[in-house]
């Protein structure tokens, strides 16, 4: 899904990109390329050629990443990214908040054999976003959200610390970032004419008043 927002205050561009990758194929590096390494092209590839156009955009989704950086799949990200992306985690000056899963979004349903539960020591990042460049990410995070069950323990259900009942929103959770957008081009090609014509305003003053000045000066 492809969606244009724009900023009627400072005429900022901005175009979002939410992809949903297929979750079939290993992910481990070097294998022959699957569905999900030609989505990561496709996706970065409408990325870039929205970028043309746009002040800044961002790239979000379940993007199958089994192995996180250390898979084909987010190295395929990397690479159609060429440089004109970053993962937010990697921005300069963000800051990751551990907010009870460090940097893990994939949770699963207990019946799953590759849930959070069944395999804790994955990786577990399935999801990303990446920005382009000049957009400030200032954190991010995954939070931990449960909810007490209205039902006995199922399926899809997770026992907490109290063997209290608690279900998931979904079987991933979502990664929460803050950014801070760059001025659009319109914004500052807006302000730049105005500084202009303010800047003739003064300038023309300033000589109507040298004028003056000397008119008096000469009637003396």
């Amino acid at each position: 899904m492809v969606s244009h927002f724009r900023d009627r205050a400072t005429a900022l561009t901005v175009v979002v990109l939410s992809a949903h990758f297929d979750h079939h194929g290993d992910d481990a590096a070097g294998k022959p390329p699957s569905a999900k390494e030609a989505s990561a092209a496709i996706v970065m590839e409408r990325a870039r050629r929205a970028l043309e156009h746009a002040d800044s955009v961002v790239v979000t989704g379940d993007m199958s990443t089994f192995g996180d950086r250390g898979g084909a799949c987010y190295a395929a990200l990397r690479a159609g990214a060429a440089g004109a992306f970053v993962d937010v985690r990697d921005a300069p000056g963000c800051v990751e908040v551990d907010a009870g899963r460090g940097g893990s979004s994939w949770q699963g349903w207990p019946s799953n054999a590759w849930s959070r539960t069944s395999v804790p020591d994955a990786p577990n990042r399935y999801d990303q976003v990446f920005v382009s460049a000049g957009v400030t990410v200032l954190r991010t995070s995954v939070p931990e959200e449960r909810f007490p069950a209205a039902a006995p323990a199922s399926a899809s259900a997770s026992a907490s610390g109290d063997n209290v009942a608690c279900l998931y929103a979904s079987d991933h959770l979502p990664i929460v970032t803050d950014l801070r957008l760059p001025r659009g081009a319109a914004w500052r090609a807006a302000w730049r004419a105005k500084l202009e014509s303010r800047t003739g305003d003064a300038l023309f003053l300033l000589l109507l008043g040298a004028a003056a000045y000397v008119w008096r000066r000469a009637r003396k």
